[in-house]
């Protein structure tokens, strides 16, 4: 559904074949775990491609100090597609998510394209935050321990009891 919303009325900008900012938000929410709001703050800087590792600055919200999450190499991908995106041409402050409007910030919020998905879609249940819950099950099924599910998100780990 996302390659045929990119798809559909666009013609390829620079080579990417990402519409706008959806499609990698949600793939890289999906491969991470990451809450959208943070995906969303990221800068080109926080991510090192090397060491397939991003980091989430913390002091703000749930995470109060910096994190790392692993980079998938599908996620890894999936961010330099983007990059070659024209809005990043524009970006003043090297944001994963610049705003389009405003080239000195970062989007704030996903809402109006991801609502239009979802209706034109018919995904009325589906709301962003499904990608942490699946990013989640299968990260348990993967690991069979969800003491690493809950490290990986970024949780407050209290330790199961073995029996």
């Amino acid at each position: 559904m996302l390659a045929d919303r990119d798809k559909k009325g666009f013609k390829k900008i620079n080579h990417c074949n990402f519409k706008d900012y959806l499609t990698p938000l949600i793939l890289l929410c999906l491969s991470t775990g990451l809450r959208p709001k943070y995906a969303l703050k990221l800068k080109w800087s926080h991510i090192n491609f090397n060491n397939k590792k991003v980091i989430i600055k913390g002091g703000y919200g749930k995470i109060k100090s910096d994190k790392y999450s692993d980079l998938t190499d599908e996620a890894i991908l999936v961010l330099k597609e983007w990059k070659k995106h024209v809005i990043h041409q524009k970006s003043q402050n090297n944001w994963v998510f610049p705003s389009p409007k405003t080239p000195k910030t970062h989007l704030t919020t996903y809402k109006t394209a991801f609502t239009t998905f979802r209706n034109e879609y018919r995904l009325e249940s589906f709301v962003m935050y499904d990608t942490r819950h699946t990013f989640a099950t299968y990260y348990t099924a993967t690991y069979k321990n969800i003491d690493t599910t809950q490290a990986a998100l970024h949780h407050k780990c209290h330790p199961t009891k073995a029996n």
